[in-house]
């Protein structure tokens, strides 16, 4: 699997300094390298930007804000300004398996028509113990648009 499809990884910050460093650190132990881990940090006051100005990782990519826009206008930068085939979003208090790039570039490859994947989800306490896991759930394809407008139906990461 040396020519690969390239993932960029895309971070979303805001004053949540504690949490980022986990985050980031399970993007670059992936099994396979990301294309570039894509923070953007909206405008946070709590430390984050000198955190992430000490930060030096060839993958990563750092966008501020200079003042605070709104998690969607964040995403948005991140969207505009990936570099990767493809996006996977992580969360500033999730992290990653360190096989999430792999099981996704095979998901990918298995199922090219799809347009969206996304795979379980396990939620941990402050001390990240598990106490819950959110499943993939298979919807028909009449039943996803109507659930798309409604619901969250799909787990972030």
């Amino acid at each position: 699997m040396s020519s690969y499809p390239k993932i960029s990884i895309a971070i979303v910050t805001f004053n949540r300094v504690q949490f980022l460093a986990e985050a980031i650190k399970s993007a670059i132990q992936q099994d396979l390298p990301a294309a570039e881990i894509l923070i953007v940090n909206d405008g946070s006051t709590d430390g984050t930007n000198s955190y992430l100005q000490e930060l030096n990782h060839p993958l990563l990519k750092i966008i501020n804000h200079t003042q605070n826009q709104g998690r969607a206008a964040a995403r948005n930068t991140a969207v505009k300004n990936f570099s990767g085939d493809y996006l996977l979003w992580l969360d500033d208090d999730d992290f990653l398996e360190p096989n999430a790039l792999s099981s996704h570039l095979q998901i990918i490859s298995e199922h090219p028509e799809a347009d969206i994947i996304y795979g379980n989800l396990i939620q941990c306490d402050q001390n990240l113990l598990p106490q819950k896991e959110l499943y993939f759930q298979k919807y028909n394809h009449n039943e996803i648009v109507t659930r798309l407008l409604f619901e969250d139906i799909f787990p972030q990461g």
